[in-house]
Parts: C-alpha cells; structure tokens; sequence
C-alpha cells in the first residue's frame, strides 16, 4: 500500500492527512468503536465481504452494516439476513445484537 494513494509522491501532503487515510484504510476505527462485533462480522462473513462492507452503528441492539453494492445489499437482506443476525447472536460478541440492518453505503477500500 502507497502512502501517497494516486500519486508518483512529487508533491508532499501533511502527515495528519496520510495518518488518517492509513487509518481509514486499516479500519482502526470501526475495530476501536465497534471491538469485537467488528471482528466476529469479518469471521461471519469472511475477508471478501467484511472488505465490502462496514458496520456504522450499534445502539439499542441494532446492529447497522453499510454494504458497497446493491446486488450484495440484495443478496444479504433478501437471502442470509436471517442466518447472519442468527451467527451473531450466537457469539459473545453479538449476543446483544436484536436485530441486523443493512444499507447501500460507501465502504473505503
């Protein structure tokens, strides 16, 4: 990974703008906000489709995932909702999840 996305590294940037792009990048801030309910999603729904979406809110035992396409917004609300929601319940660390909703979002890659 460049720490200078997009570009030949001809022209400097701050370093506070890079630090947040790596950190963005690494999702340090969904691990650190969301602890282990972010790192049970990956485990349920694996690298491919953890790196596909992003959980952007947890209140209330409602667990609210952004999804970056809408065939696999489809595919996840109209066929594994229910197997998803059941998977994290299942774990410590989603035992307090109630319901799962999903939405088109945008997810840095």
């Amino acid at each position: 990974m460049s720490l200078l996305p997009g570009r030949a590294g001809s022209e400097a940037r701050p370093f506070g703008q890079i630090a947040r792009e790596l950190l963005k990048h690494k999702r340090f801030h969904e691990k650190g906000r969301f602890g282990p309910l972010s790192d049970e999603w990956q485990a349920l729904v694996g690298d491919e489709w953890a790196a596909r979406t992003k959980i952007c809110a947890f209140k209330e035992g409602v667990l609210v995932v952004e999804v970056d396409s809408p065939v696999l917004l489809h595919e996840m609300t109209g066929f594994l909702r229910g197997q998803l929601l059941a998977g994290l319940q299942a774990s410590a660390a989603g035992r307090d999840v109630v319901d799962l909703r999903l939405k088109l979002g945008s997810v840095p890659q």
